[in-house]
């Protein structure tokens, strides 16, 4: 009877948790500030401006994919691989990686109707 409380309590405490036990992408997440450098233009006007975010890095839906929010109107759902590395499977044309478990670094291009053009250049670092 002990060994199946003691089993049943192991239970509860490895499934009970929000992170998922044993999964790679655990040590990534959390809260970061992200330092945004935006160059936005279209045939009218360019916008090149610097701002930081405080945004987190979170599970997505999708097996071996986190969310990205970092901006407020921004975000990314890319595979994350187990070596950190960042693919994005979509319009977008991007690259990034997690250089340390609490630092990360991508670059986001892509257009939209009319010939606006977007590039962010990301840099983020964990909030302790």
């Amino acid at each position: 009877m002990k060994h199946i409380f003691i089993v049943l309590i192991f239970c509860l405490v490895i499934f009970g948790c929000k992170k998922h036990p044993f999964d790679y992408r655990n040590k990534f997440l959390g809260n970061y500030k992200f330092n945004v450098h935006a160059e936005e233009w279209s045939g009218v006007k360019t916008w090149d401006t610097t701002y930081t975010y405080n945004g987190r890095i979170y599970y997505d839906s999708r097996k071996n994919t986190i969310r990205i929010l970092y901006a407020e109107k921004y975000s990314l759902k890319p595979v994350l691989k187990e070596d950190g590395t960042l693919y994005i499977y979509s319009e977008y044309c991007s690259y990034g990686k997690f250089e340390s478990n609490s630092n990360i670094r991508f670059r986001v291009e892509w257009e939209e109707s009319f010939g606006n053009h977007y590039i962010h250049e990301v840099a983020g670092d964990r909030i302790k």
